[in-house]
């Protein structure tokens, strides 16, 4: 069993992965079972889609579920490429590295 991380504290910068996934999330096989997709390893989230920020807070989260990391985003990346329009956005709830949200036990958000 995975334990909550309270290695990450507010004040810290982050790299948060877009969702807790394997590499092959863009086009996941339609059969594919979640726990080949989900991984509490962070070295195989989609390295390509990530925000970097700083930690403001940590408290639960209604709309993910859990507790959550709130990131003020600094750098936003998408398939590869910064997101510098409009679209970038300005603040995550990434949950808390350890804890079961709807997405299962993540672990994509790590220390830079």
């Amino acid at each position: 069993m995975i334990e909550p991380d309270i290695t990450i504290k507010v004040g810290d910068k982050v790299r948060s992965y877009d969702f807790p996934f394997l590499e092959n999330v863009h086009n996941p096989e339609p059969s594919m079972p979640l726990d080949e997709i989900f991984s509490p390893d962070p070295t195989k989230y989609a390295k390509d889609c990530y925000i970097e920020g700083v930690v403001t807070r940590i408290d639960f989260t209604e709309s993910v579920g859990c507790d959550c990391y709130h990131i003020d985003v600094t750098k936003d990346i998408w398939k590869g490429k910064e997101v510098t329009s409009v679209d970038k956005r300005e603040k995550v709830a990434a949950p808390v590295n350890g804890v079961k949200s709807f997405f299962g036990v993540c672990n994509g958000v790590v220390k830079i």
